[in-house]
């Protein structure tokens, strides 16, 4: 029997402060393991920034924790919804302050301001899906030895159910080329904007911003008509 086989334990619960190193280790192996800066740890810096960026802003996420260790986490942001507990942002306003006082070498300080930049640029991009929705998918990460075994699906669909308990019918995210991006396709999300854009370390890259409904009939009915937010790329 292979180990994908054997029976696994999967548990989803709320993040806790104590959660956040795991979650810098899954944002940095999706996308900043082949980093390397002589004398920096700057893979692991560009994940702390890059979720400090993201969930400073949610009001709602979930952890998969499979056998004992975090594996996967989706996180939301709901206009109307209360903003995440002080307890686990206030350790990520620490950490990402901490990182950036360490970065104090002239490649570093560089290198941060790419990173600056390139969130800047998102943030212009995601603007008008921010404007026209009510909520915003911020981060979605799953472990790729977990993939395959519709953690992935499970998880989203809480996000999906969230929403509507909050009344959010229109949802929105931003992705791009580095990610699996197909599965917001296969779940009928509808791909309103393209770009192309630059990032730290990658190629250039192409960004996108997908918009959904809570409502399945609606969805439909995006898919066919996405004009609605802005026409299709």
């Amino acid at each position: 029997m292979s180990e994908n086989q054997l029976k696994r334990s999967v548990v989803f619960r709320r993040p806790r402060p104590a959660d956040l190193p795991a979650l810098y280790r899954l944002d940095r192996l999706m996308w900043f393991a082949h980093m390397s800066v002589e004398g920096t740890d700057f893979s692991q810096q560009c994940a702390i920034n890059d979720v400090h960026g993201m969930l400073m802003r949610m009001t709602w996420a979930r952890l998969a924790v499979v056998d004992g260790s975090v594996a996967g986490v989706i996180a939301s942001c709901v206009t109307a919804d209360t903003p995440y507990p002080a307890e686990l942002t206030d350790r990520l306003d620490a950490d990402w302050q901490q990182m950036r006082e360490s970065m104090t070498s002239p490649v570093a300080r560089k290198l941060l301001r790419a990173m600056d930049q390139d969130q800047a640029e998102n943030q212009r991009f995601e603007a008008h899906a921010r404007a026209d929705t009510d909520a915003e998918i911020v981060l979605f990460l799953l472990d790729a030895s977990v993939r395959g075994r519709h953690l992935g699906s499970r998880m989203y669909d809480m996000c999906i159910d969230h929403f509507r308990e909050m009344g959010a019918r229109s949802y929105f995210l931003f992705t791009d080329s580095t990610c699996s991006y197909g599965f917001y396709d296969h779940r009928g999300l509808t791909r309103i904007a393209s770009m192309d854009g630059s990032a730290p370390f990658f190629s250039p890259i192409r960004k996108y911003i997908y918009v959904g409904l809570s409502d399945e009939v609606a969805q439909r009915s995006l898919r066919q008509n996405p004009q609605r937010f802005g026409g299709a790329a």
